[in-house]
């Protein structure tokens, strides 16, 4: 039974795994849990203390982000907890916090990209165009008052054969 085991295509198999299967040829009704990441759960931006106050009224008015309840453990903490779909946003006062300099952000998708820039632009949010278009998404990107990068994208349809197979799909 080894040698069947050993002979056996084991290619796209981690070597971890190849051993573990050749070890235990008797054992095969063990059932290992593979390692497997599910989703994202949250994010966190950072601010310097003296923002505070327009860093919260930006993400709950001009975002329109719902904030959430914390746990009792920190809810006197600076900052607040958002929630976006399955995905909280945690924000946090951050000592010596240097988010300007950074590239790093996160993204948010919209539905209507131009709508929300005239929104944004509204609230005095100054626009940083995209200098690396990507095909099928146009996006631009702005600062909160924090710091922190953020993305705002609309993914469109690029080309004709996306129209045509969406189209196919909903027919």
């Amino acid at each position: 039974m080894f040698g069947e085991l050993e002979q056996k295509n084991f290619r796209n198999t981690p070597v971890l795994w190849q051993k573990v299967i050749v070890a235990l040829p008797n054992l095969t009704q063990i059932k290992i849990k593979i390692m497997k990441l599910n989703a994202v759960h949250h994010i966190q931006v950072t601010y310097p203390f003296e923002v505070e106050e327009a860093i919260l009224f930006f993400y709950s008015k001009v975002l329109g982000l719902t904030e959430i309840a914390r746990p009792d453990l920190m809810k006197n903490d600076s900052g607040a907890w958002y929630k976006l779909g399955d995905i909280e946003l945690h924000v946090s006062r951050e000592k010596n916090a240097d988010n300007q300099a950074s590239r790093r952000h996160f993204c948010l998708q919209v539905d209507n990209l131009n709508a929300f820039e005239v929104h944004l632009k509204e609230h005095g949010i100054e626009i940083i165009p995209d200098q690396r278009p990507l095909p099928g998404c146009a996006r631009f990107f702005f600062r909160d008052p924090g710091g922190n990068r953020i993305e705002i994208a609309e993914f469109v349809k690029s080309t004709f054969t996306e129209q045509q197979t969406e189209n196919l799909l909903l027919t």
